[in-house]
């Protein structure tokens, strides 16, 4: 049972946790879905056998690894935009010797349980034998970043397949993720921990991927105050155009990314390592637990790679620049934005025809350079105010709706609010019935809701407002999870408490997601490296205190409490912390346990405190917790309830109590 639990794949809440109906049918469905049964050719013939199966993955691959050409006269065009570089000092930190430490912190920050690669060494072990192979780790990873020259193997990996739909019918359908050998992972981690603090000065705005103080919330932020611009005026035109690339990191051409890295002076020592490792690179593609010939990688940043985001920012900087200066072009002092980026994803912001005229030349152009491909079907334009609702780009069609880095976008924000909400309450919800089976105590299901199930509403919660009724579905399906098999049951504002208080930390839905808004409104109006926001809020907070604005009524009480708060909290920086926020907006629900109204002269905070010391068992805490509010059912209790015929214990002394 327990080779169930491990290939089941769940988050660990008890060491002791007992194998359930919830791992078995875990263990099943990852089964299923790593499996390739059948798949279909580009001429349309249907393959079921397992030889005919691996033999067409190695023919895709082997195609979509090749090296295509690149054309260096496209390159030039593209990096005449580009006008940032590193400069001396940062060129000379960046061909400092790797030290020891890089080496330690790294390995001290890597995740647990991650699948190791061809060698199958996992980082647990460095960590345990850190003192016997350090010299040696040091000593190889500067071998390799002083003369370039790769050790045969060092950089091979193995290719796992993960279905990108539901029902993944041609081997496009699925997402090549690469399993390297963890020396490898840490040496490309310590570059990238070296490149990404030069990402500051090198990017211009636009993109946020691996950029210090930046991340993909920034887009999302963007993308919501634009729809509300145009949702104050209608009568303006603009559309938002999301750009899909086909195999974006797959097909990213190694001498174009060398170039551009040239061009923002990054030192030889690096680029010439990076194209070392990179030439070196073989993987080997696994399907059904069969593995195919070694496949050369010509071209690529293998998603799996500590490294491969760094490096595709690099490769997409010269199209956000080239975009932002021709389409920037005209629209003088407006303040909305042109382009905005994290990794591959990519939108742009149209404002009139001729725009839709010179971008499919800036398309082309890096196309060419880098050997990217647009992907139409799967690229969509979102109308906004007045656009025509026949004009688009390259044909890309047009939507009512689109997903853009994981968000529903239309061009209504009160239907964009509902339409994601429903579907991201709907999913908790699931999440949370999935582990209704699971043999977990009252603390373990507190600590699983808090960790794992309400961790999908908080990317969400962080760019639009929570609406009442979807809370409340929450805040329901929460408490029918914690006190199942319960009779009797606490009120939720208790177990919102501090543990010191009473309570057990319980987050409560519709706080948290107010906070998460909240500090990200603050950050909107104080953070001036993103004009358009910041000029958005400054403009639009007198409008949100009156009684004539349109813009959501959601919104203008989120800034109504914000006037609310203190000083200390209103105009604190951007980096205000969400649980401040929360701690200020939990203060409104106290609620004293009903034990302690009871018994009032008790020294409860030294109860509390001693009942959650970390050496005693969580099935040990649950029971006095229980005990201690008085929702232990006993014979008294369920007499009152008719559900025995006395209330006299039948086990011990047969006295009511």
């Amino acid at each position: 049972m327990d080779g169930v639990k491990i290939r089941a794949r769940t988050p660990t809440v008890s060491e002791d946790e007992r194998c359930a109906l919830y791992h078995l049918v875990k263990e099943k469905r990852n089964a299923r879905t790593k499996h390739i049964s059948h798949l279909q050719t580009t001429e349309g013939t249907e393959l079921t056998s397992n030889s005919d199966c691996i033999k067409e993955v190695e023919t895709f691959f082997k195609s979509l690894y090749s090296a295509s050409p690149t054309s260096v006269t496209e390159t030039d065009t593209l990096l005449k935009h580009v006008n940032r570089h590193l400069n001396l000092q940062q060129q000379r930190d960046l061909q400092l010797p790797i030290t020891e430490e890089e080496i330690l912190m790294v390995i001290e920050t890597a995740p647990k349980n991650t699948a190791p690669g061809p060698d199958g060494l996992t980082y647990q072990l460095y960590k345990i034998h850190w003192t016997l192979i350090k010299d040696t780790l040091v000593e190889l990873f500067n071998y390799i970043f002083d003369s370039g020259i790769v050790v045969e193997g060092f950089s091979d990996g193995i290719v796992i397949l993960l279905p990108k739909v539901i029902q993944p019918r041609t081997v496009s359908d699925y997402r090549p993720i690469t399993l390297l050998n963890t020396d490898y992972k840490l040496f490309m981690k310590i570059l990238a921990n070296r490149l990404k603090p030069t990402f500051r000065d090198i990017f211009e705005i636009g993109q946020t991927c691996s950029v210090p103080d930046k991340s993909i919330i920034h887009n999302l932020v963007t993308i919501r105050d634009t729809i509300l611009h145009y949702e104050e005026f209608p009568d303006e035109k603009a559309a938002l155009l999301s750009i899909d690339f086909n195999k974006a990191f797959d097909r990213m051409n190694h001498l174009y990314l060398q170039r551009v890295m040239k061009h923002f002076c990054i030192p030889d020592k690096i680029v010439n390592v990076v194209g070392s490792l990179c030439d070196s690179a073989h993987s080997k593609i696994q399907v059904n637990g069969f593995f195919t010939k070694r496949i050369s990688i010509a071209s690529s940043v293998r998603q799996g790679c500590p490294l491969s985001m760094c490096l595709f920012a690099i490769g997409i900087e010269p199209l956000i620049r080239m975009s932002h200066d021709i389409l920037q072009t005209g629209r003088a002092t407006c303040s909305m934005f042109t382009i905005r980026v994290y990794a591959d994803d990519v939108v742009i912001l149209l404002r009139d025809e001729e725009e839709c005229t010179k971008l499919p030349q800036i398309l082309q152009t890096y196309s060419n350079a880098s050997c990217a491909q647009i992907n139409t079907q799967k690229s969509s334009l979102v109308p906004l105010g007045n656009w025509p609702v026949t004009h688009t780009v390259n044909y890309i069609p047009i939507k009512r709706e689109a997903k853009i880095l994981g968000i529903t976008v239309c061009a209504s924000f009160k239907e964009m609010v509902d339409i994601n909400w429903s579907i991201t309450s709907a999913r908790t919800r699931a999440s949370i019935f999935q582990h209704i089976h699971r043999t977990l105590n009252l603390f373990e299901r507190i600590w699983h809701i808090n960790v794992f199930c309400l961790s999908k509403l908080w990317y969400v919660a962080q760019i639009l407002p929570l609406p009442t009724k979807y809370s409340t579905v929450l805040d329901r399906a929460i408490s029918f999870y914690v006190w199942k098999g319960y009779f009797y049951k606490l009120p939720k504002t208790q177990l919102h408490l501090p543990t010191t208080k009473g309570g057990l930390q319980l987050i409560a839905v519709k706080e948290k997601s107010q906070a998460l808004l909240t500090r990200n409104i603050l950050r909107a109006k104080q953070d001036e490296s993103d004009p358009m926001d910041n000029k958005f809020w400054q403009k639009h907070i007198p409008l949100l205190c009156s009684k004539t604005t349109i813009l959501p009524q959601s919104l203008k009480m989120i800034w109504e409490a914000i006037e609310s708060y203190s000083p200390t909290i209103a105009t604190n920086d951007k980096n205000q912390d969400t649980k401040i926020i929360y701690t200020h907006l939990m203060k409104k629900n106290v609620q004293i346990p009903r034990i302690v109204e009871k018994f009032p002269n008790q020294r409860w905070r030294n109860i509390w405190r001693n009942m959650h010391m970390a050496n005693i068992p969580n099935a040990w805490k649950t029971t006095v917790y229980c005990y201690l509010n008085q929702i232990i059912p006993t014979e008294e209790k369920r007499h009152r309830h008719n559900l025995t015929d006395s209330p006299a214990c039948k086990n011990v002394d047969g006295q009511t109590h």
